[in-house]
């Protein structure tokens, strides 16, 4: 067998040993006024315990808002944030991420596993110990990393 083949037929065979493949959303958002009322934000959120393709609704920029947000799907969310809230993965929050992390009760659709959780991480915010109060209250639970 050619040395080409062996390297083919190797790729192969440890394909299927290789993880699931993850996927995250890049969340950026510039303030609609520039100023200290106007905060610039960055995060990324990914579902975890999920099949692929559960961000392709929330992650896009077809929606229109005030302020510019823009969102980017990657195979990860990079390193780097201050901290990180994980909370249990709803119906409201496969469609919204910045549903988690909001006071309610926490309903289960029947399309998502048990112990499926969005995570989400912060890189900037403008009050981080806000983030960490919205998380907790949200059901959520806070890390640093």
């Amino acid at each position: 067998m050619s040395s080409l083949l062996r390297s083919a037929a190797f790729v192969l065979m440890g394909a299927g040993s290789l993880p699931a493949f993850a996927e995250s959303c890049y969340v950026t958002t510039e303030p609609a006024m520039a100023g200290p009322s106007g905060a610039h934000t960055q995060l990324c959120y990914e579902h975890q315990g999920m099949d692929a393709g559960s961000l392709d609704w929330s992650c896009n920029n077809s929606t229109k808002d005030v302020q510019k947000t823009h969102k980017e799907k990657r195979g990860s969310c990079p390193t780097g944030y201050f901290g990180s809230c994980t909370a249990a993965l709803t119906q409201e929050a496969l469609g919204n991420q910045a549903s988690s992390g909001r006071k309610g009760e926490p309903t289960t659709a029947p399309q998502i596993p048990e112990g499926a959780t969005l995570v989400t991480h912060y890189y900037q915010v403008q009050d981080k110990g806000q983030a960490r109060v919205d998380c907790e209250n949200g059901g959520g639970q806070w890390s640093t990393p």
